[in-house]
């Protein structure tokens, strides 16, 4: 078969138009070329886009994720195991994810301890006054600013002795010769006796 008349048997035209083709008919047919079976490329439809306005074709990259709501049973466990039930409900209503509820559980933590170590040194501040600021939303930082402020206050400015004066001296000097003399009285009572 001829190359022009392969062509014609390609575009759908098998009729030999060539006068040359039938007179070379006697003559052996060249061994033809094999068929390219190769399939062409699949072109994707975003890089065909991109390639006649000169734009790349790269995808946008994902959007970020967002977080999950954690399950409102696991919220209400994870309180309740942890000594504070009460968060479990505006946790909830605030769809939070699992780290959040963590962190703000943490956090509940970290105040409980504030409040019982100022309690310590102030025991005018009670456990319960964690509840409070628990229930405010109070950040650690302010709860440790407040604290440090109560601390202040409730210490007293007098200078405290282990000996009392003695009431009903005329002056300071002579209340404080008598406790001065109270506390050589007791050291010379611990000493043992020379004799």
């Amino acid at each position: 078969m001829a190359i022009s008349d392969h062509l014609r048997s390609l575009m759908g035209s098998a009729a030999p138009t060539d006068v040359r083709a039938s007179a070379t008919a006697s003559e052996p047919e060249a061994p033809e070329a094999p068929e390219d079976d190769t399939p062409e490329p699949e072109v994707e439809p975003e890089e065909e886009a991109g390639k006649g306005d000169g734009e790349k074709a790269e995808a946008d990259p994902p959007a970020p994720e967002t977080p999950k709501a954690a399950d409102p049973a696991e919220i209400a466990e994870y309180c309740a195991a942890n000594g504070c039930p009460a968060l479990a409900g505006p946790l909830i209503r605030e769809k939070a994810t699992m780290d959040q509820v963590k962190a703000k559980v943490g956090s509940v933590e970290t105040t409980r301890a504030l409040v019982k170590d100022a309690g310590l040194l102030a025991p005018a501040i009670k456990a319960d006054a964690a509840d409070a600021y628990i229930a405010a939303g109070t950040s650690v930082e302010d709860v440790r600013a407040s604290l440090w402020d109560r601390i202040v206050k409730a210490q007293s400015p007098e200078i405290r002795s282990s000996i009392a004066a003695d009431t009903g001296v005329p002056n300071a000097a002579e209340g404080w010769n008598k406790a001065v003399g109270k506390v050589n009285a007791r050291i010379e009572a611990t000493q043992p006796k020379e004799g």
